[in-house]
């Protein structure tokens, strides 16, 4: 479990490529050549949970500005949207650094996410390689959008303690959906292999 004010260290990420006990291969380049432009983000890959039987497209802005576009690839079915908190100008910043936000609805895709347990992996087809990463915590947390929640913090994901998930987790990525409203989510941490 995350506990607060810790930073859960990443290793690099292995591929599934580069791993002998797996035989997935990367599938997912015609389907990554082919979906080029929603809202100003482009496909970055197809994220599967196996366990649950989870298949989504991931799209990641193709510029700063496209992150005001992110609610519209939410809304569009078979597509979750990348965020990060960490930008250099226009290039949003290596997963080395900070963690990836995935976003998606409750009653799309990211439904199956409420059968997931610590432990169970997920796998990235980029197109190029299959990167392969293990759920380490589940928790709930809040939406702060607005400072609608906490009126003494900004804008962004918090666990229910209070923290930010942008100082949780580096190297690694969390996917959140909404509970029973948009400030109550939930938080899935992934971590590479």
């Amino acid at each position: 479990m995350i506990v607060a004010k810790t930073t859960v260290e990443a290793a690099p990420a292995k591929t599934v490529t580069e791993t002998a006990a797996s035989s997935v291969e990367p599938a997912a380049a015609a389907e990554i050549a082919a979906n080029t432009d929603l809202y100003g983000h482009y496909m970055y890959g197809r994220c599967t949970v196996p366990s649950v039987g989870m298949s989504v497209a991931l799209y990641m802005p193709g510029s700063f500005s496209a992150i005001y576009n992110s609610q519209s690839v939410v809304d569009t079915a078979d597509a979750a949207a990348i965020l990060s908190y960490s930008w250099s100008g226009d290039t949003i910043c290596s997963m080395d650094t900070e963690e990836w936000m995935v976003a998606d609805h409750k009653n799309q895709a990211f439904s199956l996410l409420k059968n997931v347990s610590v432990g169970d992996s997920m796998y990235i087809d980029t197109g190029d390689a299959v990167t392969e990463y293990v759920c380490v915590d589940i928790q709930d947390g809040i939406n702060n959008r607005g400072s609608e929640y906490w009126s003494d913090k900004s804008t962004g994901l918090y666990t229910m303690d209070g923290t930010r998930c942008s100082s949780l987790n580096q190297g690694g990525m969390v996917f959140y959906t909404c509970q029973e409203n948009y400030l109550h989510v939930k938080l899935y941490f992934w971590q590479p292999v």
